[in-house]
């Protein structure tokens, strides 16, 4: 193997698979059938930063050890956005920075 090779696998094996990301989260209440075309669902998360399908575990704040998937998209005004069956929920939820891992 050349030297070249041999670093370049290296930094893969020593770079995460999946990046743990912090994110400006949100919460909605509006049901409804999403991008995908499943109706919401606690589980269910708008986000545009991912492929429709991947699945986040969220690492911290009210969702934490959850895992959900990215099957809706956001218009504006956040990253990820976490659906509710309770519009005060969603109103007490505000705007929180979360951590999250990606799962694929």
């Amino acid at each position: 193997m050349s030297i070249i090779a041999t670093a370049l696998t290296l930094v893969s094996m020593l770079m995460p698979r999946y990046p743990v990301q912090s994110v400006d989260s949100t919460s909605y209440c509006q049901s409804g059938i999403t991008a995908s075309g499943q109706q919401t669902r606690v589980g269910i998360v708008a986000g545009n930063l991912w492929p429709l399908g991947t699945e986040l575990k969220i690492l911290d704040g009210p969702h934490s050890g959850q895992t959900v998937q990215v099957l809706d998209r956001i218009g504006w005004g956040s990253q990820l956005d976490f659906f509710t069956w309770s519009c005060r929920e969603a109103w007490n939820y505000g705007r929180r920075q979360v951590l999250v891992e990606v799962l694929g």
